[in-house]
């Protein structure tokens, strides 16, 4: 994503963009917050369906480009299994998926800050079931 193609597909100039997001990250953030901001999860039935149909209506935003994580975290945890730390069968992305909904979750959802303590307990718990040698404490 960059702001110039932000701006071309919005039809405005940069410098509008630049006015209102000074860096692309609070661009991003503010979008997102926007998308979620929008998702109600209420009504009858099982709760399973529930979260399913809400977020099966809602998955043309998240496919959009703006809200894709980088393949970092996914090649990252790839890496660990290539070296022996992870037990084999790992599905890198959907551990992936774990953590960083977890950030999404307490940013955007819960409005909350991500502080490195944060960070260390969700990487921890999403690793336990997986590390092959875990670090104590």
């Amino acid at each position: 994503m960059s702001f110039q193609a932000v701006a071309r597909d919005a039809g405005v100039s940069r410098a509008t963009l630049y006015r209102h997001w000074p860096h692309p990250d609070e661009l991003i953030f503010e979008a997102l917050a926007e998308i979620v901001s929008e998702w109600q999860f209420s009504g009858p039935g099982r709760l399973r369906e529930q979260l399913i149909s809400v977020i099966d209506r809602r998955r043309r935003e998240l496919n959009q480009p703006l809200v894709r994580i980088a393949d970092s975290l996914r090649e990252s945890i790839e890496a660990g299994v290539a070296r022996g730390e992870l037990e084999p069968g790992l599905d890198a992305d959907l551990l992936a998926a774990e953590v960083m909904g977890a950030m999404v979750w307490q940013s955007f959802v819960l409005g909350r800050n991500v502080s490195r303590g944060f960070v260390e307990q969700v990487v921890g718990e999403a690793l336990a079931r997986w590390e092959k040698n875990p670090p104590r404490s």
